[in-house]
């Protein structure tokens, strides 16, 4: 009897696993009425993946942004810059802000192999698109006099002084800084006055414990003239608060006029700097009451991310080894044209040298041969001339004779007339 009375007082399993189901549910209703779930999204100024889009050649594109240098759009994510030195990768919205407050959330992750040698920046510009990055930027790759909000993930504790002309101040290193300029200040004032904290934002590639799915979270509030920034440095859900600025000295509309810009760099030190998503807010509470935390993504989603990092790495040391092999086939055939060029050089002097030791060699055979033919010539024509005036000569001998004596006759004889005459002229005294 009691046995049964026992069985009775026991639940039934279905009713225990309902009880159960009631309760999670309670919880999970009153969580939804606690916590936004969702918040006004900036389509034209959010990067949201899966990437699907493409152009008319097949390229993947973000609607609303355009991309420059060494950016790659993969599926799940963007690399801005692979792991190799003097890289530079940005994305740019087409779009302005258009509102003077906002919120937003960045995700990216910067990750490589190098244990010492690793850098530099990636970097979130709330400024006109007309500062878009070039290498010879000195603020981490754009124009120190822009006007509007930087905030900058560094893993190069040298770079902020690498640039400095002589007379600006040191600066000092902050893993996460944030940064105002109205358009005024110059580099020393900027790296002097950079407002930001430590966190370990970087992710070694060649730890076990590495996956796709490590990165670092940064929420910005700009509110008025106040700027609020946290980090969530490995994505684990706990923020911390970075900075606090108010007062800024900004122009009333800086903020509406701004686009929004991604930008990554790399110098001789080397990261993997990769854009995972930027979710920007017309609210400037959105960013914080929106709770994106993304401690388990989908298994098939995560498997993606996780074949597109590694084939991205696979893909890049197969284009460098081309690369390499298409280098080295340059190389072999510049040196294969030197040497048929030198070849040619050698042969074309050595025939140059023969032909004119023949030449000079044919024109001394040959003057020799003239001379001696001409001389023979020269002696049988004298001989044969010699012979025949001779000849001539004794034919001439008697034939010439009297006629020359009677003309010298002749002339006597008027020799002898012309003095005879003339003596009796001066007889005369005619003369």
């Amino acid at each position: 009897m009691a046995h049964q009375q026992m069985r009775r007082k026991q639940p039934r399993p279905g009713r225990r696993v309902g009880m159960v189901q009631a309760v999670v549910a309670a919880v999970v209703g009153l969580a939804c009425c606690a916590v936004r779930v969702s918040g006004e999204l900036k389509q034209q100024l959010s990067v949201l993946g899966p990437f699907d889009k493409h152009d008319h050649k097949g390229a993947r594109i973000i609607p609303y942004f355009e991309k420059t240098g060494a950016t790659n759009i993969m599926q799940s994510f963007v690399r801005l810059t692979p792991d190799k030195p003097e890289e530079l990768g940005t994305l740019w919205s087409r779009s302005t802000i258009a509102t003077s407050d906002f919120s937003l959330e960045w995700k990216f992750r910067i990750s490589g192999t190098e244990k010492i040698k690793y850098g530099d920046t990636i970097a979130l510009v709330i400024a006109p698109m007309k500062y878009k990055a070039g290498q010879d930027g000195r603020f981490f790759g754009i124009d120190e006099k822009f006007t509007g909000l930087v905030v900058v993930a560094n893993t190069n504790r040298q770079l902020l002084n690498k640039d400095r002309l002589p007379g600006e101040p040191m600066g000092r290193h902050r893993d996460v800084s944030v940064i105002a300029n109205n358009g005024t200040r110059n580099y020393g004032n900027l790296i002097d006055s950079l407002e930001g904290c430590t966190a370990n934002v970087r992710f070694d590639e060649t730890r076990d414990d590495f996956n796709v799915m490590q990165s670092t979270r940064v929420r910005l509030k700009v509110e008025g003239n106040t700027v609020a920034m946290e980090v969530d440095a490995r994505n684990t859900g706990r923020w911390r608060r970075c900075s606090t600025m108010a007062h800024l000295d900004m122009p009333a509309d800086w903020a509406s006029k701004s686009n929004v810009g991604i930008i990554a760099k790399t110098s001789e030190k080397t990261n993997n700097h990769d854009l995972l998503s930027l979710r920007m807010y017309t609210d400037p509470n959105d960013a914080w009451e929106v709770d994106t935390y993304e401690d388990d993504e989908d298994e098939m989603d995560s498997l993606m991310h996780h074949m597109e990092h590694e084939l991205f790495n696979v893909h890049d040391s197969l284009r460098e080894t081309i690369d390499a092999l298409a280098q080295a086939e340059r190389d072999a055939e510049t040196r294969l044209l030197l040497l048929e060029e030198n070849l040619s050089n050698s042969v074309m002097q050595a025939l140059e040298s023969r032909v004119a030791k023949l030449e000079v060699q044919m024109q001394t055979s040959v003057s020799k041969t003239l001379n001696k033919h001409v001389n023979q010539v020269y002696d049988r024509l004298e001989e044969d001339v010699g012979v025949k005036l001779a000849e001539h000569v004794g034919k001439m001998s008697a034939s010439w004779r009297w006629p020359f004596y009677a003309l010298l006759s002749l002339v006597i004889g008027m020799v002898a007339f012309s003095f005879t005459k003339y003596k009796q002229l001066k007889k005369q005294h005619l003369l």
